[in-house]
């Protein structure tokens, strides 16, 4: 896991985060790492991780909205599977955040630099 520390609205941190290829099994693999006062959540609150390529945040071609549970701000590590197949080559990245789908224009949480994510990695298909 790599250290991250991007603290986000109502203090929920992203502490640490990892991605890798599987490119055997053409699968990204995430892990991420929250901390965080756990009563600043509604209850609806979800985590986003988009693909997209590397410079194009208006380009997503995979995601995943997992919700963010009381849970996840415990420490504990939680794993996630994207699929790869069918992806055209190049370069992408992955970019993670905190939204709430039952708000208004579903906003999302913005981090301690006044950004709406955080790339937390990026890779190559060959």
């Amino acid at each position: 896991m790599l250290p991250f520390n991007v603290t986000y609205s109502n203090a929920v941190t992203l502490r640490n985060a990892n991605v890798f290829v599987n490119r055997n099994a053409a699968l990204l693999e995430v892990a991420l790492q929250w901390s965080g006062d756990a009563s600043v959540l509604r209850g609806s609150e979800k985590v986003f991780i988009h693909v997209g390529p590397v410079g194009r945040r208006d380009r997503t071609v995979r995601q995943q909205d997992p919700i963010l549970t009381r849970g996840d701000l415990d420490g504990s590590v939680r794993l996630f599977g994207i699929s790869l197949a069918g992806l055209e080559l190049g370069e992408y990245e992955v970019r993670v955040g905190i939204y709430d789908p039952e708000l208004p224009e579903m906003l999302r949480w913005r981090t301690q630099d006044s950004d709406d994510l955080c790339v937390i990695g990026t890779f190559r298909l060959p």
